[in-house]
């Protein structure tokens, strides 16, 4: 989707019929949720080697502070990283894909 007025384009032209169900889903606690290998495999189909192994290495080396022990993230993507939005939206977009793909009733 190119931008919001895009998207409001989009919905305008749609006639809904009433037999026809309107559905959304929401993603709740994504940035913890995110699993890195996953993200990984799923970057390896759009991206070059060189930009794969900074993506591993800002992924696989987080560590953080609490009451002063220090503790490594093992999963997960960390708390307000810039790379979420990237690697949440190929995540979303495969997910997207599959379920689409195996549903009974596709969407218009």
């Amino acid at each position: 989707m190119k931008n919001s007025f895009k998207f409001v384009q989009i919905l305008e032209s749609l006639r809904v019929q009433p037999e026809d169900l309107i559905v959304s889903f929401e993603v709740v606690s994504l940035f913890t949720i995110v699993p890195i290998v996953d993200s990984l495999e799923l970057l390896i189909q759009h991206f070059e080697a060189n930009v794969l192994a900074l993506f591993k290495y800002a992924l696989t080396s987080t560590y953080f502070c609490s009451d002063g022990q220090f503790y490594e993230q093992t999963d997960g993507v960390t708390m307000g990283s810039p790379l979420f939005p990237v690697i949440s939206n190929f995540l979303k977009e495969d997910f997207e894909k599959k379920a689409t793909e195996q549903a009974t009733y596709k969407p218009v």
